[in-house]
């Protein structure tokens, strides 16, 4: 295959993958559009190599607060012109010395907002001296005046230790998922927000919960966590041992199984990560580097009756061991 023939492969692959990278920043991806995704994915090692450098584009766009991502990717609104823009941002993946001079500017200039990226934990200390801890793909915006100080918490998992307001209102600490709102009573916290609903995990000291619709009101403390949704909190229980090991970047388990393992440990590693119901109920006991998510997996293969099976580094699978 001659040079014009290489470039018009690259530039066609570069055309899919930002097609791809455009959808999963825009909505969320049926699974048929997942399956789709995947084989164009095993297609080649070009499409693998190309994909690669997407995922960095997408690590740095996740950067940005939602909205001002979204300006960007939006901004062409005729679907020609949109590829046209998306293949100039995909191309420069390959421009390592200028390809963010723009998103470093934003992020610059977006103080307010925090985000991490896929296996990412990040440590900030807030304007009062509190610390919070953003776990793995994380979103929060950050919001103090002269009322309050308010961490509005859009997706993933964060840690949280208050300091005492040395503001003349002693203005409340504030966390708000969009099941609810939780004030901190002077104390240590996790705070766990997904699709399905917030976890709150209280370390020290209490923090009262007030659902968003329901108007349900509740008081949790030291040593207890419960699950909570836009209308309902389900009952307290005690904290599961091992909860918060993330901030210490480890995952414990006692006897869990494969399938919410895999589940958990899915969160740290790009790509995705599936296990096979057939070995689902199998049983994991240990202590995990999060940062180390490949030794994870040779480890559960040489511990549990399984193998795993990698199409690509990002379509992995365990399955039985034949």
């Amino acid at each position: 295959m001659d040079n014009r023939a290489d470039e018009q492969l690259t530039s066609r692959v570069i055309d899919e993958a930002a097609d791809w990278l455009a959808r999963m920043h825009s909505k969320n991806l049926s699974d048929a559009e997942k399956n789709a995704w995947e084989q164009w994915l095993i297609q080649s090692a070009e499409h693998q190599r190309v994909w690669k450098n997407a995922e960095l584009l997408a690590d740095q766009f996740n950067r940005l607060e939602p909205k001002l991502a979204m300006s960007v990717l939006d901004r062409p609104r005729e679907l020609a012109s949109r590829r046209r823009f998306l293949r100039a941002v995909a191309t420069s993946l390959f421009i390592p010395a200028a390809t963010w001079f723009g998103v470093q500017y934003y992020q610059a200039n977006q103080t307010n907002f925090y985000r991490t990226a896929t296996g990412e934990r990040r440590e900030i200390i807030l304007a009062d001296r509190s610390v919070v801890v953003l776990n793995t793909a994380t979103a929060l915006n950050v919001k103090f005046d002269h009322l309050q100080r308010l961490l509005e918490h859009k997706t993933g998992e964060i840690f949280v230790r208050t300091a005492p307001d040395t503001h003349e209102s002693s203005r409340p600490f504030l966390v708000e998922t969009d099941n609810g709102r939780m004030r901190a009573l002077g104390t240590e916290f996790v705070v766990r927000h997904s699709d399905t609903g917030t976890r709150l995990s209280v370390f020290e000291g209490a923090v009262e919960i007030t659902t968003r619709h329901g108007q349900s009101r509740i008081i949790v403390g030291s040593g207890q966590e419960v699950n909570f949704t836009a209308r309902s909190i389900d009952a307290i229980t005690s904290i599961q041992s091992g909860a918060g090991a993330w901030r210490n970047g480890v995952l414990y388990a006692q006897g869990m199984r494969l399938a919410d393992f895999t589940k958990e440990l899915a969160r740290y590693r790009p790509g995705l990560l599936h296990c096979n119901p057939a070995v689902g109920e199998l049983r994991v006991t240990g202590v995990f580097r999060l940062t180390e998510t490949d030794t994870v997996l040779r480890l559960l293969a040489d511990t549990l009756p399984v193998t795993i099976d990698a199409r690509t580094r990002y379509w992995v699978t365990i399955n039985p061991r034949q």
